[in-house]
């Protein structure tokens, strides 16, 4: 099933935004409003990334640079650094736009519960399925 992030109001006004799966952007609407929320925008994820990678400069990620970024998580990780420290350091470290605005992505759908499987397999042209 797709996933689709929102943008939404709660019943309060405050304004709420996340990811919701569902088998499009109709039903995550429906299922939105009857949590209480009133969205206002619904993309598939993908959609959005296109959005995200084109304003930070997109480039296709290359081997040697995801071999680099590996690396360097890996010995983050091994140094007892959580993983959300680690991949904001490493997005902060990483030149090439369009593997640092993935990794902010992973490190948002970590912090919002997913695991690093799970994160990184929402982007398969980046982390292939062996990874």
């Amino acid at each position: 099933m797709p996933t689709f992030r929102y943008r939404a109001y709660t019943n309060a006004g405050a304004a709420a935004s996340g990811d919701i799966e569902a088998a499009g952007p109709k039903e995550a609407a429906e299922r939105l409003q009857k949590t209480g929320l009133f969205p206002y925008e619904v993309n598939e994820a993908a959609t959005a990334d296109r959005g995200i990678l084109a304003r930070l400069g997109y480039r296709p990620v290359k081997r040697t640079d995801l071999a680099l970024a590996t690396r360097q998580l890996s010995t983050m990780l091994g140094a007892g650094t959580t993983i959300t420290e680690a991949l904001d350091v490493l997005s902060q470290n990483t030149a090439n736009g369009g593997l640092r605005a993935t990794i902010l992505r992973v490190r948002e759908d970590i912090a919002g519960g997913k695991t690093l499987a799970a994160a990184m397999g929402a982007y398969p042209k980046v982390f292939s399925r062996f990874y």
